[in-house]
């Protein structure tokens, strides 16, 4: 399914939502990941302070 809409990221198969309601309270949720796919913040706002820390310094 994530080839048909085009997704390029990692996507866990989560039959049973058992990794969904290991990080989160239901659905929909924002998680903030890092490089490497770290969980940085799980919930609440997600704002441009947040994100601009997890991103690198250089760009390809």
């Amino acid at each position: 399914m994530a080839a048909y809409y085009g997704i390029t990221a990692p996507v866990v198969a989560d039959p049973g939502w058992a990794t969904l309601g290991t990080y989160t309270s239901g659905h929909p949720n924002r998680i903030l990941l890092g490089p490497g796919a770290e969980i940085i913040q799980v919930g609440g706002s997600v704002g441009d302070r947040a994100i601009q820390a997890v991103l690198p310094t250089t760009y390809p």
